[in-house]
């Protein structure tokens, strides 16, 4: 197995410690700051013979498993040209080591190294000019070194180890040489000695420092300067803090004052504290369990924050938490929430929710104190906003909530957020599990080393994915038991993709085939994926092992010029899984399992799935999540299905949903409830799928529908269209087409307007002013517009957005110029359109 060593050479605060301070170890015991007498710190060792330089010096040091950080440093003031320059020095290690040497100043350069010495004295030399820099002007990149008079100056070098692996690692090095190799003489050196400090540089003292220490001087640095020093973050932070951001600008909330007159003492916690390391010397705990009863508390008041002031904006939420008690294994809704969690709800002027958002934070206790942050964005009309804290699965404290606007100064990017340690962006890297360290996403500025889970220290990780035998047993074990709240559904069928894509470490040559045999093992006769807690197959597991290993053709669609149909746009992700198996069944099951319900006249309608929420069956129509899961999973199994009866039936059965949906889900001012059993609007993001993965926006003409009949008087530049005779059709479209065009060609670009023969409910409108609606709405309260799975038909959208149209079959003006001719159709709430035909204009 590979132990990964990371050197470093980057900024660091002056702190001069003595080597001989045992004080100051015995203070600051403990990796995770939980002051444990089993944590061991590294040992130091001064040598002298180092390769073949005699007489300079060097360190080797005993750095025990799962110890954590360390790092040696040397503040210098030196100026570095960076032609012809290069960095040397002699390096020996006892395993393969993964290093990164980086230079600090005004600006961040570094050289990642792969290390392999097999104990034996090795002259690493990178040059400088190979180097690249992190530009502290605002760009996330890495990108190469570029600069003006090719002279910078460094103000700290320092050489910082990691070992979190199973196994202890020994690490010697020598003088670092910047410049010209050490038998023509450098520039400057960096030489370790004995003494009572570690060794002495240029310009200062060499400081062996743990994790606390050197939090301790980046608060005080931060402090200082007034900003977090985005680029000067210790990687340490990433244990405590959710991706790195720490709280010490936000305003705090007290949680006395917002409890008001809820008697307070009942929910204070008195003798628990934050270390006060932290910054907090007194600060209020609320103490939650909901085995006890206790699980949730909602402040009355709402926060002292102008909603108004904030609007259209985001803001972050910070709080401290630790978990006492372990909470669920596997949460299925309402339940999923039981882990420790903060909640945010927003009001409008008349206190009706408008929105409410969630931390996420999934991880299972018990875990020591960590400070989570959440970043929402003020819905436009927002007038108050109210917090509360829930842990319905067990013990856990809360203390020291506050909160920030996010702007310029404190935006952080993914890159930003990404553990250089782990690679993970989860909020709880040291404690999440496998599952939850993907769940936030991928970036791929450092090594993805989260997937060897507990072989590199993750405590919360159970496995090492890097090996056929580690992904056996996590499949086994974990997630085919539901142990992991999504190891199967999220994880396992991102696999394929994960180790394609990302800078991951050493994947074991079998594992593609040990993913694919797992994939395949999991399906049922019935055409779903199933684990040993849905044994009869579930909408998430089938929707998340199609779209992630076997969603890579385009899903077919009717638009007349859509150049993607089944075209492959990325190639398959895992041998043996190029074809959708039991792609029939698929599509019979989903079917089958639609909910079913008689309308006002009796008669008996399909809607779409619902999720068992604990809500009478009887009630249930659609929920989002469950209907686009169901949706998805039907529209990618068709691109494998030969059957015109089966494609008919997954035409209909996505149709009958997509209608549940607008009749059920979405509000008059076109927000939309995630269930239709919910009071108020939600914030999420599976309208889009809802929209995108259905044929709703599909161009689709049907010969059957006959064509309107219209007049069209002509006014000038414009006409005036009249529905002479409205049919049971929902509405026409009117087209202002350049002479010549033939028919065919006819599409959304040259439309000018709808009339609509009603137009009062969401089902009553055509599906063109339905989507520019619902994305409007969702731009007002979450600041952008849905993301699309169906770029190209948005792109022709917008370039027509927004469209004129009438209600209650009311005549309308549209714009006719010279050399244009009218065209009209006639179109259905689900856009199947007759063929357009063209009218004369009288005067």
């Amino acid at each position: 197995m590979k132990r990964f060593v990371i050197i470093t050479i980057l900024s660091a605060f002056n702190l001069m410690v003595s080597a001989d301070t045992p004080e100051l170890w015995c203070a600051f015991k403990g990796w995770h700051l939980n002051w444990s007498n089993e944590a061991v710190l590294p040992e130091v060792d001064v040598i002298t013979d180092v390769g073949g330089i005699n007489g300079m010096g060097g360190l080797e040091l005993h750095v025990p498993a799962h110890s954590g950080m360390c790092y040696v440093s040397a503040p210098v003031e030196y100026k570095i040209t960076f032609k012809n320059k290069e960095i040397s020095f002699y390096i020996k290690s006892d395993a393969e080591c993964l290093g990164e040497i980086v230079l600090c100043g005004e600006k961040v350069w570094s050289s990642v190294l792969d290390i392999d010495t097999k104990g034996k004295w090795q002259n690493l030399k990178i040059q400088l000019k190979n180097f690249k820099y992190y530009d502290t002007s605002g760009s996330n990149s890495r990108r190469p070194v570029e600069m003006k008079n090719g002279i910078e100056t460094v103000k700290k070098l320092s050489i910082r180890i990691f070992n979190s692996a199973n196994k202890s690692v020994r690490v010697a090095f020598g003088p670092v040489f910047v410049g010209n190799n050490p038998e023509k003489g450098s520039d400057f050196i960096v030489k370790p000695e004995a003494g009572k400090n570690v060794g002495t540089g240029k310009g200062g003292n060499n400081v062996f420092i743990p994790d606390v220490i050197e939090l301790t001087e980046y608060f005080k640095a931060t402090k200082q300067a007034g900003n977090r020093l985005k680029w000067q973050r210790p990687v340490s932070l990433w244990k405590y803090y959710t991706r790195g951001i720490t709280d010490h600008f936000g305003k705090a909330l007290k949680i006395k004052g917002l409890l008001a007159q809820q008697n307070p003492e009942q929910w204070l916690c008195k003798d628990m504290k934050l270390p006060e390391i932290f910054g907090y010397s007194d600060c209020d705990v609320v103490k939650l369990d909901g085995k006890t009863g206790k699980g949730v508390l909602s402040f009355p008041e709402a926060l002292p924050i102008n909603a108004m002031e904030y609007k259209c904006k985001n803001i972050r939420f910070f709080v401290w938490i630790k978990a006492e008690s372990p909470s669920p294994g596997f949460l299925k809704y309402p339940d999923f929430h039981s882990r420790p969690e903060i909640h945010v709800d927003f009001k409008d002027g008349q206190s009706t929710v408008i929105g409410s958002s969630c931390g996420y934070f999934l991880t299972p206790g018990p875990y020591p104190w960590h400070c989570y942050s959440m970043e929402v964005y003020v819905p436009d009309n927002c007038a108050k906003i109210y917090l509360s804290f829930s842990s319905s699965g067990g013990a856990a404290y809360f203390a020291a909530p506050s909160w920030e606007p996010v702007n310029k100064e404190n935006d952080f990017s993914k890159d930003d957020c990404q553990d250089p340690f782990s690679g993970s962006m989860s909020k709880n890297i040291y404690y999440d599990t496998l599952d939850t360290l993907y769940r936030d996403g991928l970036v791929y500025r450092y090594t993805c080393r989260w997937l060897q889970g507990s072989s590199i220290g993750l405590k919360g990780a159970k496995a090492d994915l890097t090996s056929s035998e580690g992904l056996r047993y996590y499949y086994e074990k974990i997630a085919r038991p539901g142990k992991e709240i999504n190891g199967y559904n999220q994880l396992i069928t991102a696999l394929p993709g994960i180790i394609k894509r990302v800078n991951a470490p050493h994947i074991d040559n079998g594992l593609p085939d040990t993913l694919a045999d797992i994939i395949k093992s999991a399906q049922l006769d019935n055409g779903l994926w199933a684990i040993d807690l849905w044994k009869e197959g579930s909408d998430g597991l089938t929707c998340h092992t199609l779209t992630k290993c076997f969603y890579y053709r385009n899903i077919p669609r009717e638009d007349p010029d859509y150049p993607y149909n089944n075209k492959i746009f990325r190639e398959p992700v895992l041998p043996g899984l190029k074809k959708v198996p039991r792609a029939d069944a698929i599509i019979k099951t989903f079917a089958a399992s639609q909910i079913e319900y008689k309308d006002n006249n009796g008669n008996l309608c399909k809607a779409g799935w619902h999720g068992d929420h604990g809500s009478p069956a009887s009630m249930r129509r659609s929920d989002l999540q469950t209907t686009a899961n169901s949706m998805f999973s039907m529209r990618i199994a068709l691109c494998d299905v030969e059957d015109p009866e089966i494609k008919k039936l997954c035409y209909e059965s996505v149709r009958s949903a997509v209608e549940s949906i607008l009749l059920f889900n979405v509000l008059p001012d076109w927000g939309w409830k995630h269930s239709n059993l919910q009071e108020s609007q939600t914030i999420n993001s599976y309208m889009n799928w809802v929209i995108d993965i259905s044929p709703y926006l599909e161009r689709k003409i049907r010969k059957e529908i006959p064509a309107p009949n219209v007049i069209c008087r002509k006014n000038g530049e414009s006409v005036n269209i009249i529905w002479n005779k409205p049919l049971e059709y929902n509405a026409i479209r009117i087209y202002s087409v350049p002479s010549g065009i033939k028919p065919s060609e006819i599409d959304e670009k040259f439309l000018v307007g709808i009339i609509h023969r009603q137009g009062h409910a969401p089902v009553e409108f055509d599906p063109i002013i339905v989507d520019y609606n619902i994305r409007e709405a969702f731009k007002k309260r979450c600041g952008s517009y849905l993301h699309s799975y169906f770029p190209w038909k948005q792109k022709k959208l917008e370039q027509i957005y927004p469209v004129r149209f009438s209600v209650d079959a009311a005549p309308l003006s549209v714009d006719a110029p010279a050399g244009h001719d009218i065209w009209v159709s006639t179109v259905t709430w689900y856009g199947e359109e007759s063929l357009p035909v063209k009218v004369e204009p009288i005067k």
